[in-house]
């Protein structure tokens, strides 16, 4: 790999807030700790409001509802800003809230990276998943005024009435003109765009993005942290989602369920915070991440049974370079990275019981788990961490 000069980068993430889930702030860290190792400068940054809950979630509806606009005023001022004082060589967006960060950089004539780990492109609830729970294709043609009002359940009486009152109030023009005003931002001369996916890609494509602005860039594993580790298998199956409903929580609880009825020696674990229990499942909270290779290592199956369209979720490379098999619906990329009968199965949406099969068949069967578990640390080698980075500098270079 080449590198041409030290930059200065400012890189803008809100997955860098204390307490974000998932697999993004792992992205972010590794990327910022790349990129300075490599000699750049790198200053990390995101805008966080400092009002009360109540109030962030006054604005956050009035923001996804009622105004037309994509850029929030305090947060697009305080980006101004940072870039005025900092004048980086160019700026990487990791996911943020809207496009204040884009419009920022526009107007400050600067070169931007927007690297897009989720749906809010295309999709202003994020997820692809519209108010009935089914797979949606994007702004285009839809009614995301009607999936909005219809998605969030307010609990208590003041949340209730506000809603009813944005009920009243919005439209879906004024959605769809945010969306529009989305990807005109996104089609700025000075913005580049990194997709995760073909797939995803393509959706952007067919949602009005410039084709020739998107490069892709698949996520990347470390394969020493998660390995094998030569840690004897016990019949773990594990959930590694957190109580998300687009992540299948709840289908997890059927799973552990069913099979524990007829396989009481089989442990299911799940991490990540939980209301919700199950008397079936060993819930272990969020844990360490050496804590969470080694349980990988030990365990005989991991179930993705996401219901959305999964970009690229971290939890399948993680699995796969422990070679550990994995269960998983047939959703977004995982048929890509989950090779059918190859490296684990993949299974219809929702089908509960094929899925119950076939974890049945990798415990019990000794023969298939090694054949699964081989194929899987091999597979894991082809998004090693090493290739993410160098693709990303690439990327960098040519944006300048």
């Amino acid at each position: 790999m080449t590198v041409k000069k030290n930059f200065k980068i400012l890189y803008v993430t809100a997955s860098l807030d204390h307490g974000w889930p998932g697999g993004e702030p792992i992205v972010a860290r590794s990327t910022i700790r790349f990129l300075k190792s490599v000699g750049h400068n790198v200053i990390a940054t995101f805008y966080k409001s400092k009002s009360f809950k109540p109030i962030l979630y006054l604005t956050g509806q009035w923001r996804s509802r009622l105004d037309p606009s994509d850029s929030f005023i305090r947060p697009f001022v305080y980006y101004k800003k940072i870039i005025k004082k900092e004048n980086p060589d160019i700026i990487i967006s990791q996911y943020d809230y809207d496009c204040s960060i884009v419009k920022a950089a526009t107007v400050r004539k600067k070169n931007i990276i927007v690297y897009v780990h989720i749906w809010w492109p295309i999709c202003p609830k994020v997820t692809l998943l519209n108010w009935k729970g089914e797979i949606c294709s994007g702004f285009m043609l839809n009614d995301c005024g009607y999936c909005l009002k219809h998605s969030d359940q307010p609990t208590s009486l003041a949340f209730r009435i506000f809603n009813l009152f944005v009920l009243f109030l919005s439209q879906n023009n004024n959605v769809r003109r945010k969306m529009q005003k989305r990807i005109e931002l996104l089609n700025s001369s000075n913005v580049n765009i990194i997709a995760l996916t073909t797939q995803m890609r393509e959706n952007f494509i067919k949602n009005g993005i410039s084709a020739e602005k998107i490069k892709i860039l698949p996520n990347g594993i470390n394969t020493e942290e998660f390995s094998p580790k030569n840690i004897s298998r016990e019949k773990i199956v594990g959930y590694y989602g957190g109580e998300v409903y687009a992540k299948g929580y709840e289908v997890f609880f059927k799973i552990a369920e069913i099979v524990k009825k007829n396989y009481p020696d089989v442990s299911f674990v799940a991490t990540g915070n939980f209301k919700n229990k199950s008397p079936f499942i060993d819930f272990l909270g969020v844990i360490d991440r050496d804590v969470f290779s080694s349980l990988l290592a030990r365990s005989m199956c991991t179930v993705i049974p996401s219901i959305w369209e999964e970009p690229f979720p971290a939890v399948a490379l993680e699995s796969l370079a422990s070679g550990t098999p994995t269960v998983a619906f047939d959703v977004g990329v995982l048929k890509s990275i989950i090779i059918d009968g190859q490296n684990g199965f993949i299974v219809p949406v929702m089908s509960i019981d094929e899925i119950v099969d076939r974890i049945v068949k990798i415990l019990t069967n000794d023969g298939l788990f090694s054949k699964l578990s081989e194929n899987s640390r091999r597979v894991a080698y082809e998004y090693t961490e090493g290739k993410r980075t160098s693709m990303l500098m690439n990327i960098i270079n040519d944006c300048l």
